[in-house]
């Protein structure tokens, strides 16, 4: 983890609340559709096709300002990313439950690596076969997480919903190795 890594985190803040094709996605749980609770927006090279919670995504190429920040989280994550999912959350009812990047297309170890900015909210780990071993760090505005290796394999991770907390926004980067047929 790298803390306060980014700077002018406020301003990337108002930037993609203003500026990203916000949306809020639905799931199927147990056979009752309900929306998500954040809003999300999906960033990546052109052509990009992304698999996530039944809908298939094809990228149409990065804001041309976020080439910096692109270029500087694949040398601090030693990564080539092609795609970002960013996560809003409006308050401190938002949440991720537990899950692990896991997608097919991320490959067998994938790296990911999530920028906060906004309100802190603490990000939960634990561990696949021992549900009570957790970690739990609070992540602040500009504050760089990167997850790579076997990690995916062993542990999840989740933002649980947090009272009176503010707006935050995760941009979590990912590389797609294969297309979705």
């Amino acid at each position: 983890m790298y803390r306060n890594w980014w700077p002018n985190a406020e301003a990337w803040l108002q930037d993609c609340v203003g500026n990203l094709p916000w949306e809020q996605s639905r799931v199927t749980v147990f056979g009752k559709e309900h929306p998500i609770p954040r809003l999300e927006a999906w960033l990546g090279e052109a052509g990009v096709r992304y698999g996530y919670s039944g809908q298939t995504r094809v990228m149409n190429g990065w804001p041309a300002h976020w080439l910096a920040l692109l270029e500087a989280v694949n040398k601090q994550a030693d990564c080539g990313f092609n795609f970002a999912l960013a996560n809003w959350y409006r308050s401190g009812a938002d949440r991720m439950g537990w899950h692990a990047d896991n997608e097919t297309e991320l490959g067998a170890n994938p790296t990911v690596a999530t920028l906060s900015f906004g309100a802190p909210r603490d990000f939960r780990l634990r561990r696949n076969e021992q549900h009570k071993e957790t970690l739990t760090v609070s992540l602040k505005s500009g504050d760089l997480v990167v997850m790579s290796g076997a990690l995916q394999h062993h542990w999840q991770h989740s933002l649980p919903a947090r009272a009176n907390a503010g707006d935050r926004i995760s941009l979590t980067f990912r590389r797609i190795v294969s297309e979705l047929t």
